[in-house]
This record gives structure tokens, sequence and C-alpha cells, in this order.
């Protein structure tokens, strides 16, 4: 059985681990994206805390940084 055509897939179901390799494999691929917690919540469609706890989890290891209210790849 297939999908409805107008389905659309979500991330809301994916664990930590998962979303934390997904935004680390989109900052890849688009060098110098820089976004808001509210712009990735929205990107990853997920909400906004589990965002924030991806994020913040890649930051702390050193992937990303924070300037003022943007996160970024680090270089």
């Amino acid at each position: 059985m297939h999908p409805p055509a107008d389905a659309t897939t979500s991330t809301q179901s994916l664990d930590d681990a998962a979303l934390r390799a997904l935004i680390r494999a989109e900052y890849r691929e688009m060098p110098g994206l820089s976004v808001t917690l509210a712009q990735a919540a929205r990107l990853w469609n997920v909400n906004r805390q589990q965002c924030l706890t991806a994020l913040e989890s890649l930051r702390h290891e050193g992937f990303l940084s924070n300037s003022r209210d943007s996160y970024l790849r680090m270089s």
C-alpha cells in the first residue's frame, strides 16, 4: 500500500542521534548555512525543544557554533 499523494515525510519520528546526523549532513551539503532555532525547527520539521537539544549537542561537540541567535558550522 502506498501513502497518499499528499502525505509529507516528517522528521518528528527521528530519534536524537538520527536528527543530529541529518543536521550534520545538511551543514556539510550547504557550506555557510546559518539558521536560527525557529528556522532550523521548520527546516527539519521537528519541535523547537528537540531541535534545540540537537543543535546544542552539536555545538558542545564543536561541530556548530552559535553567533547571536544563529547556528553555523565551525570551520
